[in-house]
């Protein structure tokens, strides 16, 4: 989201405001943003830093007891319930075509190289037992040990991966609802 833009949208959430009020917390969120250009920072880091102009308009409004405006932007192109609800029809079959299948796989992937390595290292302990009672051999027990130093490394690697896929989906999740609540057009 550019100044501009964010600047209209948050104009748009004060709109309970008296307009000389608005007009001067406008002004004071331009003067913001030219001091944050002369720091070095660029637009999108400053509107990252402020976030979404709902919330900043929430923050303001806080002190006058007032709520923001839920009103969109006349240019928005999600600006009628029918809209907003084929958004969540499309989003849904994206999701169920697109992303469900792959997502799936990859979890099921990364679950199953895990069980993979928790046995790679446990089976020390089987080769161990069956030297012990006569049916194993020497070099199964060395083969087993490196299994196991392998499983360790590879283990943290694969649980890692499995976190950071989870995380992704929750970031994708909360994405998808903004877009089913208009949230990312505000």
């Amino acid at each position: 989201m550019d100044k501009d833009s964010y600047l209209k949208h948050l104009r748009n959430y004060l709109g309970a405001l008296p307009e000389e009020e608005v007009d001067a917390i406008i002004q004071d969120y331009e003067d913001y943003f030219a001091a944050e250009l002369l720091n070095g920072y660029t637009v999108a880091e400053t509107v990252k830093e402020l976030g979404s102009p709902f919330k900043q308009a929430q923050n303001i409004l806080k002190g006058h007891d007032l709520k923001p405006r839920f009103e969109r932007a006349k240019d928005s192109p999600f600006s009628s319930e029918t809209s907003q609800t084929l958004i969540v029809i499309a989003l849904f079959v994206f999701n169920f075509v697109f992303i469900l299948g792959p997502a799936v796989g990859i979890i099921g992937l990364l679950l199953g190289l895990t069980v993979m390595f928790f046995a790679f290292i446990f089976s020390p302990v089987v080769t161990i037992s069956a030297y012990l009672f006569g049916s194993g051999a020497l070099f199964e027990l060395f083969i087993s040990v490196t299994l196991a130093g392998i499983g360790l490394i590879a283990i943290s690697a694969c649980l890692g991966m499995l976190k950071g896929f989870l995380r992704l989906i929750k970031k994708y999740v909360a994405i998808n609802r903004q877009l089913a609540r208009g949230e990312l057009f505000k």
